[in-house]
């Protein structure tokens, strides 16, 4: 296995979450990311950090990775191309899924001592921090 000593980052973007990754009493806490072949989470991903950056340029996190599309998957579809260079495997990205912190925030707060004043529904860009 490769080690690295850096930190892996993709770019993604918010996008509601499909049926398919609605818990029941749970959507609430979900966020939901979209995927690309190029740049995705993989297996090995789960707990990693979502995180945004506010407009005085603080890295908050806003969420803590759960799910995705199984890369396996992913790399199959990348790697079988025909003559042409077309891809032989049609997939569908489903997105990655997140838990939102904002729902645990007390929790959070009473058991971790890091405790947040609002719900920030500003987020612009949203980055995955892949450890």
């Amino acid at each position: 296995m490769k080690k690295t000593t850096a930190l892996s980052t993709i770019n993604v973007t918010r996008i509601d979450c499909i049926l398919e990754h609605q818990i029941p009493d749970g959507i609430d806490d979900q966020l939901c990311t979209s995927e690309l072949q190029e740049t995705n989470m993989c297996s090995g991903d789960s707990g990693a950090g979502l995180m945004f950056k506010t407009e005085s340029g603080t890295w908050n996190i806003a969420g803590v990775a759960s799910a995705g599309t199984d890369c396996r998957i992913i790399n199959m579809a990348i790697n079988s191309k025909d003559a042409t260079d077309e891809p032989i495997v049609d997939i569908t990205l489903d997105g990655s899924v997140f838990i939102d912190v904002r729902a645990h925030s007390q929790f959070i707060c009473q058991y971790a001592g890091i405790c947040f004043d609002e719900k920030s529904e500003n987020q612009p860009k949203i980055k995955a921090i892949l450890l």
